[in-house]
This record gives C-alpha cells, structure tokens and sequence, in this order.
C-alpha cells in the first residue's frame, strides 16, 4: 500500500492539493478526478500511446480474457511456439504458457474477485468514456464490455 501511496504522490499528486483524497475516495474517483489529469501507461488509451504512423503495422491484438489461446495464436504466427509456448510453465514447468486452470482468478492482484466491489455503473460510463479512443480505433478490434447494460 505504501508504495501505491509514494506513487500516486510523487507521480500525480504532488502539485495538485486533495489529489490523493481522489485517489483514495472511490475508482469512479480516481477515474473522473486523477487517471485523466495524470496520464500513465497503466490507464492512459492505447491508441494515444500507439501514434497513428505506428498502427498500419498492428496485425494482432491479444485479449486478457482469452491470454491462452492469443498467446498461443500469436506464437505460432511467428514460429516461437514450440520453443517458448508448449511448455515449461505452470508450478511444475510441465504446461503450455497460461494453461493453469483459473489463470485470470490467480493473477497477482486477484482483480477478478473484487471487480463488482469498485466497478459501479458510474465508473463504467467514465471509463466508457475515457477509453472511447480505443474502441474506435478499429484495428484493436474491441467491443465495449459491459457490467452494467443500459
């Protein structure tokens, strides 16, 4: 926790009085009030990140939702899978790349768990909002991924 704290401090809220009571008051919050001001490659929208000179050159894009079968795709596009993919993975180096069963439910922050906990229907039309950029930039290929439908 501390090290977020250090973070958002010297990195966004510095110069900016009651930027980290925003931070810390909710993710609609920290959406609406911080990720906005204070552009980092964690949030900040691909395709701002990605200039339009870059994008022609885009031919795969890999979702976090089906990370096993992308990577795997993506691998055998380019001739890695067998060395770098098929395995030596997993707690016993003897999976495919992302084949433990429950890869999203194991990931580091366990965010899965406790989306609906900080993802209200107010943070969604922010970040609907936000990212708006991404979705209409058509070689991500992304859908708008609703929690709460209209």
């Amino acid at each position: 926790k501390r090290r977020h704290q250090q973070y958002f401090f010297l990195g966004c809220c510095f110069l900016k009085p009651g930027c980290w009571d925003q931070v810390k008051a909710s993710f609609p919050s920290f959406l609406q009030n911080v990720a906005q001001d204070c552009p980092d490659t964690h949030w900040v929208p691909q395709a701002l990140v990605l200039t339009h000179k870059y994008l022609p050159y885009i031919n795969f894009v890999g979702h976090f939702n089906s990370i096993a079968s992308d990577t795997e795709q993506l691998l055998k596009r380019i001739g890695a899978w067998d060395d770098y993919g098929a395995n030596g993975w997993g707690i016993f180096r003897n999976e495919s790349i992302f084949a433990s069963h429950g890869v999203l439910s194991n990931h580091v922050s366990n965010a899965a768990s406790h989306l609906k906990q900080h993802y209200s229907k107010d943070a969604e039309i922010i970040a609907d909002k936000m990212y708006e950029v991404d979705y209409n930039t058509t070689v991500f290929n992304l859908t708008y991924w609703k929690m709460y439908p209209t």
